[in-house]
């Protein structure tokens, strides 16, 4: 059900209480920008906060520049801009243009220090697909950032990536490993590129991969049974450095495998050694799922990703000590619930 609304105008200011229209029924300031037409519809524009949506989340684009700044004393302005493909959803850009401090060489390890901090301080749909070092932070003649003059700066980037992709890449098929023979497949088949545009320099998030890409590069390499993780993605985008982050061959249903990695090894007793318990307070040790892996490395990333709290009101009538009792025979009766 749509709440109710009330009519309001651009840069008006809110009422005060007072002012308000007398109504039994609350009504919400929103933020969104839209546009009446004549048959009494609406068209959204956009919003007057930096507040969009990315892949059903909603972000405030301040809040991945804070952390940016955060990442190196050594940026001196920031601005992250988000621009959607409403026909294709995984294909929106989210970018980050960087102006760092004057007389600073150091931009492309520090970039990079950069990248390796937002991939452990922020959500996987929070982590921009492209970074753009600037001289200075374009603005209007009224002093706010140049928007328009930003987008147009990110065309000419994603352009020039294109290109460059495409020259460097014609490269032999004989001259790329067996890892990165097969992530060049699978980087063609996800991103919807030629496979002879990508080359071993050639960087997976330039070439527009954003994190749900990541995501399904994942499970596809593990059909190709080869151990790759998000993170590795994230961090090893260029395909020289991913082929060699991910060389070790498991089983295309499991992220771990005894027999294949670790021979006759004991997990319980790993996993003993690594929780401080002892050896038979652990039932048993399960690998991984690729979802189950994926999961944990954002949870890793950010620590309130997956994790649901239910609070239920015990009424006063319920004999507390049984119940309590009741819910301990039923975790013992169900493995799944002890994991």
């Amino acid at each position: 059900m749509r709440p109710p609304r009330k009519k309001a105008y651009l840069y008006e200011p809110p009422r005060l209480p007072n002012e308000e229209v007398a109504s039994p029924r609350k009504v919400y300031r929103t933020v969104d920008l839209v546009r009446q037409n004549p048959d009494g519809s609406y068209n959204f524009i956009g919003r007057r906060d930096d507040q969009v949506k990315i892949r059903g989340q909603r972000v405030e684009l301040k809040e991945i520049e804070t952390v940016i700044r955060q990442a190196s004393l050594l940026v001196s302005r920031v601005k992250a801009i988000y621009r959607r493909d409403w026909c294709q959803q995984a294909k929106s850009t989210l970018a980050a243009f960087i102006k760092f401090k004057p007389q600073f060489e150091g931009v492309d390890k520090e970039l990079d220090a950069i990248k390796a901090y937002l991939v452990s301080h922020l959500s996987s749909y929070m982590i921009p697909d492209h970074y753009i070092i600037l001289d200075y932070i374009p603005l209007t003649l009224n002093g706010k950032t140049d928007i328009a003059s930003l987008q147009q700066i990110l065309d000419k980037h994603q352009d020039d990536i294109s290109e460059n992709q495409k020259s460097s890449a014609m490269v032999a098929e004989n001259s790329l490993n067996k890892e990165e023979a097969i992530l060049r497949t699978l980087w063609a088949s996800i991103l919807g590129i030629e496979k002879g545009t990508i080359g071993q320099s050639s960087n997976f998030i330039e070439l527009g991969g954003s994190s749900l890409d990541a995501m399904q590069l994942v499970s596809a390499a593990r059909a190709e049974h080869l151990a790759l993780s998000f993170r590795s993605i994230m961090e090893s985008p260029r395909l020289e450095d991913m082929g060699a982050a991910c060389k070790t061959h498991v089983s295309a249903t499991s992220i771990l495998q005894a027999d294949t990695i670790l021979g006759e090894y004991d997990l319980v007793a790993e996993a003993a050694q690594l929780m401080s318990l002892p050896y038979e307070a652990i039932e048993t040790c399960y690998p991984c799922s690729t979802t189950q892996e994926t999961m944990f490395l954002s949870s890793i990333a950010t620590a309130e990703v997956y994790i649901l709290q239910n609070v239920y009101r015990v009424p006063q009538k319920v004999d507390k000590r049984r119940f309590q009792e009741a819910c301990e025979m039923v975790v013992r009766q169900y493995p799944i619930l002890r994991t």
